[in-house]
């Protein structure tokens, strides 16, 4: 009879400790890759959302300032209407 090839012996018990212990430390590897990733994600989320309410909260700010600019706009817009009604209907007429 011949004598058996390395694929029909058995594996030493080290060497299936070792594949075990390789296959657990891939599978960790993994498992930390895809917590740094959901992190990342998390941030990314946050950052989004911090800017949106930024943008919103600027939004808000430009509208009162707009409101504000007419407010203080008005008196004046007043003052040259009544000189024009004050200098005649010549004075408008091209």
């Amino acid at each position: 009879m011949s004598e058996p090839s390395d694929f029909d012996r058995p594996a030493p018990p080290a060497a299936h400790v070792a594949r075990f212990v390789a296959a657990i430390g891939l599978l960790v590897a993994i498992s930390l890759v895809g917590v740094a990733i959901d992190n990342r994600e998390l941030a990314l989320r946050r950052r989004i959302s911090l800017d949106t309410f930024r943008a919103d909260q600027l939004e808000a700010r430009a509208a009162r300032l707009r409101f504000e600019l007419e407010e203080r706009q008005t008196p004046q817009r007043l003052r040259a209407a009544f000189r024009e009604e004050a200098a005649g209907p010549a004075a408008i007429a091209p």
